[in-house]
């Protein structure tokens, strides 16, 4: 089965979608390093490689390739919510909070390692790197699908 049928097929059953439910569709996947595999892209004009492999009315999902020292903006996710999980590699995930002054800071890091799921609430800003000395492939899943997303400049 190719991964863009088993994305359908353990999302189609949502009626009501949180991050915890994404996460848990995600989890039902099979084989899900062997299905992402193909789908993997280098970076072309970024600092690491997106492939939108599944889209409708209600999500989307994006295969990401960070490689070895690479990290995507500090950004949010608009009005979506989403989960992803690492299926190769490992990433370090940091939180952002928007002060007063309009600036980002930095609230928290944490590591996210293959097969560990990484939560992404309505309202997050956050920064993934790969700081691991090979590649970092990952599979996000959001809802609705990504609109107005913002990127924030680090000082």
């Amino acid at each position: 089965m190719e991964l863009s049928d088993c994305i359908k097929n353990a999302f189609e059953r949502i009626e009501e979608w949180t991050p915890e439910r994404v996460g848990d569709a995600l989890g039902g996947i099979p084989e899900l390093r062997t299905l992402v595999r193909p789908h993997v892209t280098e970076p072309d004009g970024h600092a690491y490689g997106r492939n939108v492999v599944y889209a409708d009315e209600r999500m989307e999902a994006i295969v990401i390739h960070l490689p070895a020292g690479a990290a995507t903006a500090v950004h949010d996710h608009g009005a979506s919510i989403g989960c992803a999980v690492v299926v190769e590699g490992g990433m370090a995930n940091e939180m952002y909070r928007l002060e007063t002054d309009g600036k980002v800071r930095l609230d928290a890091a944490s590591d996210v390692a293959a097969g560990e799921r990484m939560l992404s609430p309505a309202g997050v800003i956050h920064r993934m790197r790969n700081d691991g000395a090979g590649r970092m492939v990952s599979l996000h899943v959001y809802a609705p699908p990504l609109r107005g997303m913002t990127r924030y400049e680090l000082e």
